[in-house]
């Protein structure tokens, strides 16, 4: 009787997290999106390909340094809907 009371209790207590995510979805997409173009920590000499490329065409990505920052976002937002 009492093992399966201890089984019960550990079943409604597994259960009890089922769908609870420790960390928030926010995070969850900025981890996801770092690892698709990189963090604006980190040097990409693809980004700074990139970079080179939206100045050539008129975009201001900001500074060309290889790092994903806001202004290379934007501009590569700007790119997109043109």
């Amino acid at each position: 009787m009492r093992n399966k009371y201890y089984f019960i209790v550990s079943i409604l207590a597994i259960l009890s997290f089922y769908g609870c995510n420790i960390v928030p979805k926010s995070v969850q997409y900025q981890r996801e999106e770092e690892k698709l173009i990189g963090s604006a920590d980190i040097i990409n000499p693809k980004i700074e390909e990139v970079q080179v490329i939206l100045k050539s065409e008129g975009y201001e990505p900001g500074n060309t340094d290889g790092r994903m920052g806001k202004e290379t976002r934007d501009a590569i937002k700007a790119f997109q809907e043109s």
